[in-house]
């Protein structure tokens, strides 16, 4: 099937921003037909309407780790912004995605990248944590994301924790505690 959706991928061209042979790709991270479209002159910074999300966004968000490897390998921006002001260490954050985030900031990634809503990488990790194991907001506190940072609402990262989750104490410990976060 793989092999087939390839084949079909390296003959769709996406000039006109339409990442529709990019997506069953990057959710299976498949990193050959990946590479077999960027060979057949995909553009590894197409944008998909109506969120101006870029391959790697989609791939981040996906946790597909090879794909994003081999998008990075050709220059893909790990700082591109979509329309809403996130990058892919956004989307990874959001959804979990530990190995995604290291990747991405070995790749240079603004760990502290601000979104229009003045959310980074680490908001958005703590307000979508749910039920997810914490390593992914663990690996942007070492990678020295700034939970002092505040949103357009004046939250900072602990803040949130308080306000968002049924986990604070857990996220607290990480994030550096409570003493430092501001009351909301």
């Amino acid at each position: 099937v793989f092999a087939q959706a390839r084949l079909s991928c390296t003959m769709a061209k996406d000039s006109d921003g339409d990442l529709a042979a990019w997506q069953p790709l990057l959710k299976a991270d498949d990193a050959a037909g990946a590479q077999a479209l960027l060979d057949g002159s995909a553009d590894p910074m197409a944008r998909e309407p109506p969120f101006g999300w870029t391959p790697l966004h989609i791939a981040a968000g996906h946790g597909a780790v090879e794909c994003c490897k081999v998008l990075l390998k050709v220059n893909a921006d790990p700082d591109v912004k979509a329309k809403d002001g996130e990058t892919p260490l956004h989307l990874a954050a959001q959804d979990g995605r530990e190995q995604v985030v290291r990747l991405l900031a070995e790749a240079r990634a603004q760990v502290d990248a601000v979104s229009e809503e003045g959310e980074t990488p680490l908001h958005v990790a703590v307000q979508h944590l749910g039920g997810k194991d914490l390593g992914h907001v663990r690996a942007l506190v070492e990678l020295r994301a700034d939970p002092a940072i505040r949103d357009a609402e004046g939250r900072n990262a602990q803040a949130m924790a308080r306000l968002m989750t049924n986990r604070p104490d857990e996220l607290l410990t990480v994030l550096g505690g409570a003493e430092s976060a501001a009351q909301p």
